[in-house]
């Protein structure tokens, strides 16, 4: 049985590497190492890193597609081992906090520029209105003046020419309008995507907050409180008291923390001892 770490697939997912690239790098064929994974992680685990490695293989295939000054903006990170939970993140963007202030400013210019041709189709419109008024006055005035037939016709045929230009002209603004807000769509998602903060709790009582450089004050008194309680709860009777101080600080920190959060923990127990303060 092929024994894997999960450092090794966390770091190599941060790189986009697919089952394909897994498998080359440890000599053994795709079977090999997808039984691998069953062999070494817990099925929840195994679930998680084969979605995100079948994700990877989605986003490798779209990248050939794509012309070589196409940006990689997509990824994967999962941090997990053999009885742990799961979490998922932008591997490829190494300062977050660049990249959303990045895609705030490219939301924005695309707003602006949608705005601009919205405006400008507005205008096509009231013309083709006008131009249509136009075409109307023009056939009345024909039936009235037979005498004047032969300058009318001419008058319709150009005035009809106009109006078939300006509607092919409108539907290139209705193109490019709706690829523009598929775009701002995309840079929206991206942005709650990063606005999202990941916290990492580790086995031997340390955790981490990713995707984010927020810093929260803990009041010693606050945590020496909690973890005093904590300490008489039969729900932490396994976990040592490195955890459970962990434990105390965490609760603290996510009560202030107002934005949106996942939280992954490396040890069950402490994971169901975190779950019974809620």
């Amino acid at each position: 049985m092929h024994k894997i770490e999960s450092r090794f697939i966390n770091e190599n997912l941060k790189k986009g590497w697919t089952i394909e690239d897994f498998a080359e790098k440890l000599e053994m064929s795709s079977e090999e190492f997808t039984e691998a994974l069953h062999d070494t992680f817990n099925s929840r685990a195994c679930r998680a890193m084969i979605a995100s490695l079948k994700t990877n293989e989605k986003r490798k295939a779209k990248r050939s597609k794509k012309s070589s000054d196409t940006e990689l903006n997509d990824g994967a990170i999962l941090v997990l081992d053999s009885e742990s939970e799961f979490t998922t993140d932008s591997p490829l963007e190494t300062n977050p906090s660049l990249e959303l202030q990045k895609l705030e400013e490219e939301k924005s210019s695309l707003e602006e520029n949608i705005a601009s041709l919205e405006n400008e189709r507005e205008e096509l419109y009231r013309k083709r209105k006008s131009v249509y008024s136009s075409l109307n006055e023009e056939k009345e005035a024909l039936l009235e003046m037979l005498k004047q037939i032969e300058s009318h016709e001419k008058v319709i045929t150009n005035l009809s020419n106009e109006l078939d230009d300006i509607s092919k002209q409108a539907e290139k603004f209705n193109e490019e309008i709706a690829l523009k807000n598929s775009e701002l769509l995309s840079v929206m998602n991206r942005i709650q995507e990063l606005s999202k903060i990941s916290i990492f709790v580790y086995q031997n009582g340390s955790f981490e907050l990713d995707n984010t450089e927020l810093t929260v004050e803990v009041s010693e008194e606050d945590e020496k409180a909690l973890f005093e309680a904590f300490t008489k709860s039969d729900a932490f009777e396994e976990l040592t008291l490195k955890q459970i101080k962990a434990i105390a600080k965490l609760k603290i920190i996510t009560e202030k923390i107002s934005s949106n959060f996942d939280i992954t923990f490396e040890s069950e127990e402490m994971e169901k001892a975190f779950i019974s303060t809620t």
